[in-house]
């Protein structure tokens, strides 16, 4: 996170200054060490703080503080701002150190990830270089809680993406509240009339945005937890205090320490209480967020307190060099998880301390090296303010472009190995003795064939058509289209139904169908599992999926609306489930395939989960391209034979048909990930179109040509 405090020079001393006064703040200075070992230990799954990424909403309201603070002691000096002396000295401040850390991220990548990976990571490092990465995190519906072993190398930039774009239009809305606040102002209260109206401006903007918050947390959690608008609330409590500091400053001291000592207890019962399933940034983060503000009042009260505390020298170093130790702790982290293929919670205690004082080093070593070097004018003696601007904009852009370039090359190197994907339709299906021999043989099969298809670096993207012409719906959707396929004149019906283990086969379903005389509708929905239970959403912690409830009654319309011959469901049953809800997950599959055989289906085929390796395929395979065996999976881990059984009973007791899958991709106890030339696995769980038409003469017999 930004360090603006090191703006303010330090005083001689702190003892009576109010909380927004131009001296230091040392204190303020350890609650940047205090938020930022939040920040590492959460990250690390040290300490039990499974709520400390409140760390972060910390550093909103200190940066929100800290530069309103400079902003308007400026102007009210001077009555003017230099906007370009303040981007250039953000410029200087933040730019050199984060582009040095993504040259290394991308060095560090392209050495040790996959290349299927690549692509991924090059566009997240540009993303991160035009500080945008919040916006690229959360049009992908990233959760930056689950902290799962993919997680990207730069995720942590998403909050300087906030930052950046609070520096770029904050600035502007201070000069234009302040502007309006001197004018019309009678001689003598210029100074009274400019905070009445920053404080009623940027009171405005912290409400609404508060608003947007909660609304959005409930509603697009990704969007909220990852954008300025819902979160510029943060940063304009800090600007209040920062505004109202004269009156704050006439609390009495006794009350000040009070208020500090509530605050960091405040921070510390959020770090440890909150954790991955609180609504984030809804209305919880009021509780880090004022216990934020309560410090920055009253930290710098005389006398023994949290402020003496929070000015401990330890505590001062780390904070100056917070800043760094954010930037590298987080790829310090991920990468030895993927060179392990291990989450971060797995690897050793040892390990994990290890890396977090290995974050702390390189912090140091970017602070004197890097960051301490560019931050001020002094690296440029001798020039004019004008051409130090000149100078520190060209710094700032230079490192723009060094931080980019090396996502790009990634992307670029990438396609290099990129092979041109061939298309589902031409695979031929294989039944019988001849899956099984090729099953077998994939089983024995040690080095990767130069036909792959789909590529490896063509996998990910290797999906059903189904997501491209809009008839799978994504989280946010819930009504579906017409999405006919097959024999569009056909007289009978086939719907398939349920998430993507359902839509991933489409490809094989399409083909059988306009075989056979069938005309197929296809009404998937990502993450929507053919059930009643209450699904919690998938990318927005905290809050149900309603939206697959919502699609689910669009499904049930439909199907009563064609009253089709016969309904495909399937879905992806967690190997996690277990318990009541575990329980109430099956009871809702027959509760919901009872409400398709009322709507009207004849007759209902629950087909089975597909096996499920234990890593993503593709990254498997690259990094084992002359040991595939390493890859493939056994058929009981793979596919628990508890969970198929209960997924037939809830079938059964449906009146509907069970059809396991297991057997078509997996034999004498192993399943291949690579069989003859097609690659099975698109991911860690989805089969590739290629793998679903392989399969689909298992298909056709449900699929039989209509008589007469």
């Amino acid at each position: 996170m930004t360090r603006d405090i090191s703006d303010v020079k330090p005083a001689t001393s702190t003892a009576d200054r109010g909380p927004a006064s131009g001296g230091f703040r040392g204190d303020l200075e350890g609650l940047r060490a205090v938020a930022v070992v939040l920040v590492v230990a959460y990250h690390a799954q040290l300490l039990g703080l499974v709520g400390g990424y409140v760390g972060v909403d910390v550093f909103y309201v200190l940066s929100g503080f800290f530069i309103t603070g400079l902003l308007v002691r400026e102007f009210r000096r001077t009555a003017r701002l230099d906007l370009v002396a303040f981007y250039v000295r953000r410029g200087r401040r933040l730019l050199p150190v984060a582009a040095v850390v993504l040259v290394v991220v991308a060095v560090a990548g392209y050495l040790i990830l996959p290349f299927v990976q690549w692509t991924s990571l090059g566009w997240d490092i540009v993303a991160a270089g035009l500080n945008v990465a919040n916006f690229r995190f959360a049009a992908q519906s990233t959760d930056y809680l689950a902290q799962g072993v993919d997680q990207s190398a730069v995720l942590h930039f998403w909050s300087l993406g906030v930052e950046e774009q609070f520096y770029l239009f904050w600035p502007l809305l201070v000069l234009g509240l302040m502007a309006l606040g001197r004018k019309g102002a009678k001689p003598g209260g210029e100074g009274r009339r400019t905070t009445t109206v920053l404080v009623v401006g940027i009171g405005t903007i912290a409400v609404l945005s508060l608003l947007a918050s909660v609304i959005l947390t409930a509603t697009a959690q990704s969007w909220a937890f990852f954008m300025l608008p819902t979160r510029a609330w943060e940063l304009a409590v800090g600007a209040l205090i920062a505004v109202l500091a004269p009156a704050l400053g006439q609390i009495p001291h006794a009350a000040r320490r009070l208020l500090a000592v509530v605050g960091v207890v405040g921070i510390v019962v959020a770090a440890v209480v909150f954790d991955d399933s609180t609504p984030t940034p809804g209305i919880a983060m009021l509780l880090p967020v004022v216990a934020t503000a309560a410090v920055i009042v009253g930290g710098d009260a005389r006398g023994v307190g949290a402020g003496a505390v929070l000015r401990w020298a330890p505590l001062r170093w780390i904070g100056r060099w917070s800043y760094s130790i954010y930037l590298w702790h987080w790829p310090l982290l991920v990468f030895p998880a993927a060179i392990l293929g291990a989450h971060i919670g797995e690897l050793s205690v040892p390990l994990r301390v290890g890396l977090c004082l290995a974050s702390i080093v390189a912090g140091i070593l970017s602070y004197v090296c890097v960051e301490r070097v560019f931050r001020t004018p002094k690296a440029s003696p001798g020039l004019s303010p004008r051409r130090g601007a000149r100078v520190g904009l060209a710094i700032a852009a230079a490192c723009v472009v060094v931080a980019v370039v090396p996502g790009v090359a990634l992307i670029a190197v990438t396609g290099t190995k990129a092979g041109a994907p061939v298309t589902a339709s031409t695979q031929a299906p294989a039944d019988g003795d001849d899956a099984a021999r090729h099953l077998r043989e994939g089983l024995a099969l040690s080095s990767l064939p130069a036909s792959l298809t789909p590529s490896l670096a063509a996998a990910a993207d290797a999906l059903p058509a189904t997501y491209a012409n809009g008839c799978h719906l994504e989280f946010a959707h819930t009504e579906f289209g017409e999405c006919v396929f097959g024999d569009q004149g056909a007289r009978r019906t086939a719907v398939l139904v349920g998430d993507s283990h359902a839509a991933q086969w489409f490809p094989a379903l399409d083909r059988v169908a306009a075989e056979n005389g069938w005309r197929l509708v296809s009404l998937t929905k990502s993450a929507c599992a053919p059930t009643t239970a209450r699904l919690p959403h998938p990318s927005d912690s905290g809050r149900d999926y309603t939206e697959c409830a919502e699609a689910h009654r669009s499904v049930v319309s439909r199907v009563a609306e064609l009253r089709p011959q016969l309904v495909l469901a399937s879905a992806m049953v967690s190997h996690k489930l277990s318990g009541a809800a575990s329980t109430a997950w099956f009871s809702g599959v027959t509760d919901f395939l009872g409400q398709l055989s009322d709507a009207g289906a004849e007759q209902i085929v629950v087909l089975g989960d597909t096996p499920r390796p234990a890593a993503d395929v593709p990254s498997c395979v690259a990094k084992n391209v002359d040991a595939l065996r390493k890859c493939n999976a056994s058929a009981d881990t793979a596919s628990p034979a508890g969970l198929t059984d209960r997924m037939a009973a809830a079938a059964e007791s449906a009146r509907a048909r069970f059809v396991a899958t297991t057997d078509w991709m997996c034999i004498d106890g192993g399943c291949p990930v690579v069989v003859g030339n097609t690659l099975m696995y698109r991911d860690e769980s989805h089969i590739t179109p290629e793998a679903a038409v392989w399969s689909s003469a298992h298909l056709a017999g449900l699929l039989t040509p209509p008589s007469g």
